[in-house]
């Protein structure tokens, strides 16, 4: 009888909570909890977050860097020397003589073809790195954009379990006190509501971490606030 008397009145919380609950869930239905600031973040979409990333995006930006720099080596890979110009001339200055000698190498074989090719192969290689680059961060985009939005509604999960259990304990607490129920029962509902505000603090940290992890995706300060469209 007790077991069923408990059960009767955990079903008729969970009825009064979802209750009393609805709205302010329904108002919180856009991803992120830091909903009610919403104004003040950026509201994003999964497209809007590649688009940012591949703008701001610190390994995208590094990566691209290096491409004129190779351009130039094949410039200079180009570059044919001058003509060899040479004198045996010898000029009087201050009563003695000073000879002149002007010279310039020139290169034998197909140096500068492989020089050139070389520049070129480095060219290619540094847009390969660019490119795998690129594939790599859109995919971390989609994976942290992913965690995001699971870890946001397993944090509003968490919020709600605690939010039921406060209710639940509150509860047995007065039905302890009227002698309804055993003590047993009570520190029960006090255990659980323990447990459910102790998950709440592990899924608001993991969720931090996400949101830390996204922002330095998209090239954001990490401590700036997203919400996810």
């Amino acid at each position: 009888m007790k077991i069923y008397s408990v059960l009767t009145l955990l079903s008729t919380c969970l009825f009064i909570f979802q209750a009393c609950f609805a709205e302010t869930i329904s108002l919180n239905s856009s991803i992120g909890h830091g909903a009610p600031n919403a104004e003040k973040a950026n509201v994003l979409s999964l497209q809007e977050s590649l688009d940012l990333a591949l703008k701001n995006n610190h390994h995208i930006k590094s990566a691209l860097a290096t491409l004129p720099i190779v351009e130039a080596n094949l410039i200079i890979a180009k570059y044919i020397p001058n003509p060899v110009i040479s004198s045996n001339a010898e000029v009087v200055k201050g009563g003695s003589f000073h000879p002149a000698d002007l010279w310039q190498t020139l290169e034998l074989g197909r140096k500068r073809h492989y020089r050139i090719q070389i520049a070129k192969e480095q060219i290619s290689k540094t847009e390969l790195e660019i490119s795998k680059t690129i594939w790599e961060i859109h995919t971390k985009v989609h994976v942290g954009y992913a965690d995001l939005v699971i870890g946001n509604e397993l944090y509003k999960l968490a919020e709600d379990r605690t939010e039921f259990y406060k209710i639940l304990t509150d509860v047995a607490e007065k039905r302890f006190k009227a002698g309804d129920i055993s003590q047993l029962e009570f520190k029960r509902a006090e255990l659980e509501l323990l447990s459910s505000e102790n998950s709440l603090s592990d899924f608001n940290g993991k969720l931090k971490k996400a949101e830390v992890e996204f922002n330095h995706l998209l090239g954001n300060e990490v401590n700036e606030e997203v919400v996810l469209r």
